[in-house]
């Protein structure tokens, strides 16, 4: 082993708006030996792949306000899901070569499979679609596998997204920012079960034209991350149509933990097989992750935005 160069991604700034690279993120470098370095009864990890996720914007805030997700501290590196090699181990558990995931989970990774592949498909945002969540088009080809007489109705922002959407599966596609959502629901509806991850007027269209008796399971709410949340003038409905709403994290409670107990041998045969397609926009390098948690807020990425920060 060495001295090598290693890299981290700073959290200097709460930003009250969309997150800029370089005023609320800060790249830097510091020399590390690998033989040498105080591991403090810990593990030192050669990272892979990193996850690009929207839900980071809600952990850039002032710990003085409350959530569910544990804040970001100002001058500490950013944390999220990954994927590394352990390169040296205090820790009983681990050993030399093992390939982890997450928070520091045990990854029994397929030779086959990427390994950016387990902070997307195969990892919180595939478990997220498997639970009954939207990520992507993961949500879709699965309920196409699963449900084949469903009608899907998908919508996205730009031609390229209503592209994959249709390859993906779904029967209706159309573009949220040039189409009024409402109508489209009201043409194609009623819904009987929506997934949610944007909350704000999309969820409101969609409380306007769901089926009596109607399921509707959120995830997330990504469209007030960057803005202040829009009310919601349909709720009414929950009640007039006696609507289900559920809400969940991925992994939280014991209906996702049972939800959950298939989703590694099956996904990742469905991987395999081809029915859920990998798709990817790769950022290459510990520099780009930055600008890969500011443009996941854009619109900007076609498929899973990933950081290949090493080989596999």
């Amino acid at each position: 082993m060495s001295v090598v160069t290693n890299g981290r991604l700073l959290y200097i700034a709460h930003p009250t708006g969309f997150q800029v690279p370089g005023v609320h993120t800060k790249y830097v470098e510091e020399q590390i030996d690998l033989d040498n370095v105080a591991l403090n009864g810990g593990v030192l990890v050669r990272t892979v792949a990193l996850s690009s996720d929207p839900y980071v914007r809600i952990r850039m805030r002032d710990p003085k306000i409350p959530s569910t997700f544990p804040p970001l501290i100002i001058g500490r590196p950013l944390e999220n899901y990954g994927v590394g090699v352990i390169v040296r181990s205090e820790m009983p558990e681990f050993k030399a070569g093992d390939s982890v995931y997450g928070f520091f989970e045990t990854l029994d990774k397929h030779p086959e499979i990427p390994a950016s592949v387990y902070v997307g498909t195969l990892g919180m945002p595939g478990k997220t679609a498997y639970a009954g969540g939207p990520v992507g088009t993961h949500v879709i080809e699965y309920a196409r596998h699963t449900n084949p007489h469903l009608k899907i109705i998908a919508s996205a922002g730009s031609p390229q997204k209503l592209e994959v959407l249709k390859q993906a599966g779904a029967d209706v596609i159309f573009n949220y920012k040039t189409t009024d959502t409402a109508k489209i629901l009201a043409e194609h509806g009623p819904v009987d079960i929506y997934w949610d991850h944007v909350g704000g007027e999309i969820l409101d269209a969609a409380l306007a034209n769901m089926q009596h008796y109607g399921i509707i399971l959120r995830v997330a709410t990504s469209s007030g991350y960057n803005s202040e949340q829009v009310g919601l003038k349909n709720i009414h409905a929950m009640i007039e149509k006696g609507l289900t709403m559920f809400g969940f994290i991925v992994g939280l409670g014991e209906v996702q933990e049972k939800a959950l107990i298939n989703f590694k041998p099956e996904t990742t045969k469905l991987v395999l097989d081809g029915v859920i397609k990998v798709r990817e926009t790769k950022y290459e390098g510990l520099t780009k992750a930055g600008e890969a948690l500011a443009e996941v807020h854009h619109g900007q990425s076609l498929g899973k935005p990933v950081v290949i920060v090493a080989e596999n």
